[in-house]
């Protein structure tokens, strides 16, 4: 999958510096994915959700959550966010 906004992630590592291992190891497994729906996601991430258009990932032993969009036509994957367990339970979506 092309992972589009790396930038996000380099920003929460940075920050965050316990989470850059998994961070890490979450760019290098999505790159090599190749997904066609949301249960193959389910298959190499048991603990993602969808919630409306967003997947969401659990990173870093569930301390952050890496928010995306996932374009299964395209191959791409669009990150949005990378917070908090906090920052995303303020987090409302529609």
């Amino acid at each position: 999958m092309q992972i589009i906004g790396r930038d996000k992630v380099e920003a929460a590592y940075k920050k965050h510096s316990g989470w850059k291992a998994s961070l890490t190891k979450w760019l290098a497994v999505v790159a090599d994915a190749v997904w066609n729906n949301f249960m193959d996601i389910r298959q190499t991430y048991v603990s993602a959700s969808q919630v409306g258009n967003y997947v969401i990932f659990n990173i870093a032993n569930n301390e952050a959550r890496l928010e995306s969009i996932v374009n299964y036509v395209d191959k791409r994957v669009i990150l949005t966010s990378v917070m908090t367990h906090k920052d995303y339970d303020k987090k409302v979506y529609k």
